[in-house]
């Protein structure tokens, strides 16, 4: 799992003045299921055309159950640690800024492959415009100069795929990132975000959190119908 470094204090306490840096991290993550008797901190969310292993701490509002019904996660903060409020302030960090990381909110859709009608990324796109509750089409598209936050544009992997996003902004609304894919006979489509923030410094932390966090999701994915546990015969003592 990928986490975000970033300055950090406890509540309450004095904070740096050190701008928001980030890297890339490993974090071992337990591989028990959250139904299973070993790990309380994973879940297991099964659906017919994919299975997640996420943190426990990761709300999942609601599970797929077939076609143009999402599954939905909510990612907030893991523990108590704020961000550090950066140079030039001149008032309280409460003033500034929100006490956590602004929450990921993210939808992931699953269709059966039709004939191909253009690249995945625009099937899903085209599926998910006319839903009110995404308004992508009130979005804009970002450039692709200058860079966004100084960063490169970030894409991302799934089961041996590259998949290059959908980066969108609606001011004001939501930093929106949508995906799509083809696995086999499968389209799959992710739509992620968090609200849209008009200080820099905290957009910018915003969105390199989404983008770790979505990535996170990504490598939780098991892509294909589970398989039914194989049934057992009565413990012999």
């Amino acid at each position: 799992m990928e986490v975000p470094e970033r300055d950090v204090s406890a509540v309450g306490g004095t904070r740096g003045a050190g701008a928001f840096r980030h890297s890339r991290a490993l974090l071992l993550a337990a591989s028990l299921s959250f139904w299973g008797a070993g790990c309380a901190g994973q879940k297991q969310v099964v659906t017919p055309s994919y299975v997640l292993e996420v943190p426990g701490f990761w709300e999942v509002e609601q599970a797929s159950t077939g076609a143009d019904v999402p599954t939905k996660v909510r990612i907030g903060q893991f523990g108590d640690a704020v961000i550090d409020q950066g140079a030039g302030a001149q008032t309280p960090v409460a003033r500034n800024y929100e006490a956590r990381t602004a929450d990921v909110h993210v939808w992931i859709y699953t269709w059966p492959a039709g004939p191909s009608r253009g690249a995945p990324r625009e099937q899903v796109f085209e599926k998910l415009a006319p839903l009110p509750l995404f308004a992508l089409t009130e979005h804009l598209v970002l450039p692709e100069q200058p860079l966004e936050c100084d960063r490169y544009p970030r894409s991302y992997r799934l089961a041996g795929q590259t998949l290059e996003p959908f980066d969108r902004v609606k001011r004001p609304g939501f930093r929106t990132v949508l995906l799509g894919g083809q696995f086999h006979d499968l389209l799959l489509g992710v739509v992620a975000r968090v609200e849209f923030e008009p200080d820099m410094a905290r957009y910018c932390h915003n969105l390199r959190n989404l983008q770790v966090q979505l990535q996170n999701l990504l490598d939780s994915m098991s892509l294909g119908a589970p398989h039914p546990a194989p049934a057992t015969g009565p413990a012999s003592f």
